[in-house]
């Protein structure tokens, strides 16, 4: 997994995909051996400045031929799968000591946003960003970020009910339960399930489309659509289409649901995914970033929903992506919301009047959220800001204040308070 690692680092690969790739490579690899490999693997990405940090305390510099096995031993010891005097016997020239106690020293360093940086594994500026934001919360918020996310699914309620399901899982011996917040959303409560001896059957039940993989707080994004059936329904930024899945269930294959995608692999694996969940009303529409061709154009003023999942920071998905922390950039950061707020103002035009226009992102910055939201306010007055609390009340009963603002004004989400990824969402509504 240190190889793997490596080139997650380098910026190679994806975890995940390097992941499946190791495993094609060795069929003979058990269920508990697939399990722990992805255990490491993204425990390195988790916590590697940390893991750096430590090692440049108790060994300076370490030899090539020792650097990867020391790594994987302050790993070991960091997560107390090992003891100090393992670690020495495996490899003596490192001050393995020095290693279990690098919170003391992290604590100790005078700099708010380095000891943020060095616990959580964080790049600076993007520590100084959410100590800025979040004060006192942004260590758990951070610390949360930097942890395994749970493995959910959305049940697809084309195929089955979401008791249906959880009964069914159950009865193969794969323990699961439904969610408390997304009403189609199922917790596997084994951590690495999808490394166990229950892949195979979830592995046919997703083929099958009965399932997809995607977090609880993504599921609620769809679910603030409030797709009816019969209805037009845009997905603006498809990508590989989980949302646009979510969506799909709510019309049950009534009314037209149009994705756009910018094409490439991930519009071939939305067109897979939408036929195995067995939508037959969906319109994959590929476009340029900066045009849109005349098929999406006929929708101006026609669309009764509108789904804007802006391409962002990806900081509210880390425990999932752990590898965007090193791809992410000072400019990106700069950029992005002029980029959304493009989007956004693009993608008003397709509300019919009376219509539900909803902006998310899978990021926890303002800039990028409450930001840029503000202004399309200030520049376009077709639309008003509808209340999240009163339109999560239905969906999560008396939850729904805690799922948003203090005001009530927009959803956000937080794996520190609420156990899924992070995300934020505004509603809004055509005049």
């Amino acid at each position: 997994m240190i190889d793997c690692y490596e080139r997650v680092q380098r910026g190679d690969a994806f975890a995940s995909d390097c992941l499946a790739e190791q495993f094609r490579r060795h069929p003979e690899l058990g269920a508990r051996a697939r399990a722990i490999a992805a255990r490491r693997l993204f425990g390195f990405i988790h916590r590697s400045r940390t893991i750096d940090f430590a090692l440049e305390h108790a060994a300076g510099r370490l030899a090539r031929r020792t650097t990867k096995l020391a790594r994987y031993l302050a790993l070991c010891l960091l997560e107390h799968d090992m003891t100090v005097p393992d670690a020495r016997t495996a490899l003596p020239v490192v001050e393995w000591q020095v290693v279990a106690s690098i919170n003391k020293r992290i604590a100790a360093e005078p700099s708010p946003a380095r000891r943020l940086a060095l616990s959580a594994s964080l790049p600076d500026f993007l520590a100084e960003r959410l100590l800025n934001e979040y004060g006192t919360e942004a260590e758990p918020l951070a610390l949360a970020l930097n942890q395994s996310a749970p493995p959910t699914i959305r049940v697809n309620t084309l195929k089955s009910s979401r008791v249906e399901f959880v009964r069914r899982l159950n009865a193969s011996n794969i323990s699961a339960r439904p969610t408390q917040l997304a009403p189609s959303a199922v917790l596997l409560e084994e951590e690495n399930v999808i490394y166990s001896d229950a892949a195979p059957i979830l592995s046919g039940l997703r083929n099958e489309g009965f399932f997809e993989p995607q977090d609880e707080g993504s599921q609620l994004i769809a679910v603030l659509v409030d797709a009816q059936p019969g209805q037009t329904v845009v997905d603006v930024c498809a990508g590989a289409g989980g949302k646009t899945l979510a969506l799909g269930a709510s019309l049950a294959n009534r009314g037209q649901l149009v994705a756009l995608t910018l094409g490439g692999p991930a519009e071939n694996e939305l067109r897979r995914r939408v036929r195995r969940a067995g939508l037959t009303n969906v319109r994959v529409i590929p476009i340029e970033r900066d045009a849109w061709p005349d098929a999406v154009n006929a929708q101006r003023g026609k669309a009764d929903r509108v789904l804007v999942d802006a391409p962002c920071s990806g900081v509210g998905s880390l425990r999932r992506k752990p590898e965007a922390r090193w791809r992410l950039t000072e400019d990106a950061l700069r950029r992005l919301p002029g980029e959304q707020l493009a989007i956004l103002r693009r993608a008003a035009d397709l509300c019919a009047p009376g219509g539900r226009l909803v902006y998310a992102t899978c990021t926890v910055l303002a800039d990028e959220n409450e930001r840029v939201v503000e202004r399309f306010l200030a520049s376009d007055s077709r639309f008003e800001l509808l209340s999240a609390r009163d339109i999560l009340r239905e969906i999560a009963g008396p939850k729904a204040a805690d799922l948003c603002d203090a005001a009530g004004r927009t959803v956000k989400l937080y794996p520190h308070r609420h156990g899924t990824d992070g995300f934020f969402a505004a509603v809004l509504k055509a005049q």
